[in-house]
Order: C-alpha cells, then sequence, then structure tokens
C-alpha cells in the first residue's frame, strides 16, 4: 500500500538527502560565521556551559561552541555527517533522531536548534521543544532559528520547508512558557531571511 503521509514522505526525502548529499551539505554549511548569529546565546550561558547542538550537521557550532570555551556535545540522524561533525569539531556527537532518542537523565545549560527545525511542521515543533525543553538546568537557555516567510516550499530534491513569521514563533514561544531574551534577524550568504531567538 502507498505511503500517502506527506510528513511521512518529507521524512524520507529528508533522511535520503542528508545520508547521500552529506559531503556537498558539509562544504556549503561549514564554513558560515557561527559568531555572527550565536553570540547573543553564548552570552547568555554561564563559563563552560555544556551545550547540545541538536541537529549538528557538519559540526561548525560545535567547532566555534568549543572554542569559546563550552563544553559542547551534538546530535544528528546522519551517520555520515556524525562521522565528520565528530572528526571536525572534536567533539562528542551522538547519532540518533531528535523526536524520538531516549535522553535519558541528560541535563545541559544550553539547547541549540540552529537551523535544525526547518523540516518540521508547527506541531511537531512544539512536541520537540517541549520534550527537550526539559533537559534544561534551572537557568538553561534555547537557541533556535527558523526560516522567515509564509506557508511553506519544496526543493528541487522534494524537501519540505516551513517558514515562519515572527509574530507567529513568538506566539509558539510564549505558549511553551519561554520568554525572550534575545530575537535577531538575518539573511544569510545564500540569501536566505532567518529569524533566531534566545529563549529562557
Amino acid at each position: 500500500m502507498p505511503i500517502s503521509n506527506p510528513d511521512i514522505l518529507n521524512e524520507k526525502k529528508v533522511i535520503a538527502y542528508y545520508r547521500e548529499m552529506a559531503d556537498a551539505f558539509i562544504e556549503r554549511t561549514r564554513m558560515a560565521d557561527s559568531s555572527l548569529f550565536l553570540s547573543d546565546f553564548v552570552h547568555s550561558l554561564p563559563r563552560g556551559a555544556r551545550v547540545l547542538d541538536v541537529g549538528c550537521g557538519s559540526g561548525r557550532d560545535l567547532k566555534w561552541l568549543k572554542a569559546q570555551g563550552f563544553h559542547a556535545e551534538g546530535l544528528d540522524r546522519s551517520p555520515e555527517l556524525v562521522d565528520f561533525a565528530e572528526r571536525y569539531s572534536g567533539c562528542r556527537v551522538w547519532q540518533a533522531d531528535f523526536e524520538t532518542w531516549d535522553f535519558k537523565d541528560m541535563k545541559v545549560e544550553g539547547l541549540l536548534f540552529s537551523g535544525s527545525l526547518v523540516h518540521l511542521s508547527e506541531e511537531k515543533v512544539i512536541s520537540v521543544m517541549e520534550r527537550l525543553g526539559c533537559l534544561l538546568a534551572d537557568g538553561g537557555r534555547i537557541y533556535v532559528s527558523l526560516k522567515e516567510g509564509k506557508g511553506t516550499y519544496r526543493d528541487k530534491n522534494g524537501r519540505i520547508f516551513y517558514l515562519w513569521e515572527q509574530e507567529r514563533a513568538e506566539s509558539l514561544w510564549k505558549g511553551l512558557g519561554r520568554d525572550i531574551l534575545f530575537f535577531r534577524r538575518q539573511r544569510s550568504g545564500a540569501g536566505t531571511d532567518w529569524l533566531g531567538w534566545v529563549l529562557e
């Protein structure tokens, strides 16, 4: 029987892309300057804080966080990305699906969702933020970035991207009981508009 659920179809496309196109993804993303969008986040954290980079991709942000003196760890679903990120950053990287993995008793001072929620519907974003928000120690901080826009679009590889407007996202953060410490709107080198928040 054919699969008709769009979430399942999208997930299959996403998994395939980050496995089969890992080298191209790494090359396209790893040289971006993390300080341009993570400075507000790291300034809100205690020195040497433990930070979990959820959907760490190439390990670019992990490498930068480690250089700033943080105890950074990553998590990604693609074994190809995990292997590269661990070697590139020198940090521990777990191979797992952040929507289903058992985090057990892990506690961190910082959670990083740097572009890692772009393929998730609003319902799934809420679920992930609720579930992983429990990993935060008292006074912990979350960084999350989302693509700005309306609706969705599908790229040439078949992946669905969910776009967000600032007001809608901030209503969601409020509904989750998260206060906004910082907000920043930025344009990437590729010309994509991003919305970024530091939440507590």
